[in-house]
């Protein structure tokens, strides 16, 4: 009786956990909800510029970027593409680092992440 018991609390424990970790890691994805942008800009996304930083090099500073492509997940608005400050190539999101990756030839590996978000008018 004791060891079922156990077993449950232990399961009960273990979906918790995977609970936590579903919210933590959808609160970092690049949406639009957590970047605080409206739905409205999902039609004109091009006027949006962001500020991206490179991940392997933080003293580097800040760069401007803009969006390149966005998708839906559901009833989220996901940033799934940016355009790489370097070279002008579309970095893709990598879902299991919530960043954008950029791999090209004219620079070495590059990971992006967006600090900040700019509306132009």
């Amino acid at each position: 009786m004791t060891k079922a018991l156990t077993e449950s609390v232990k399961m009960i424990e273990k979906g918790y956990r995977r609970k936590l970790k579903k919210a933590r890691w959808e609160a970092t994805t690049p949406s639009f909800r957590n970047l605080d942008l409206d739905h409205e800009y999902k039609q004109g996304f091009d006027t949006i510029k962001i500020i991206v930083t490179d991940v392997l090099n933080i003293k580097q500073g800040s760069f401007y970027s803009k969006i390149n492509s966005i998708g839906e997940k559901g009833s989220i608005v996901l940033v799934t593409s940016v355009v790489c400050p370097f070279c002008g190539k579309p970095a893709q999101l990598n879902e299991h680092w919530n960043c954008f990756f950029c791999k090209c030839n004219e620079h070495e590996k590059k990971i992006f992440e967006i600090t900040r978000v700019v509306i132009r008018q």
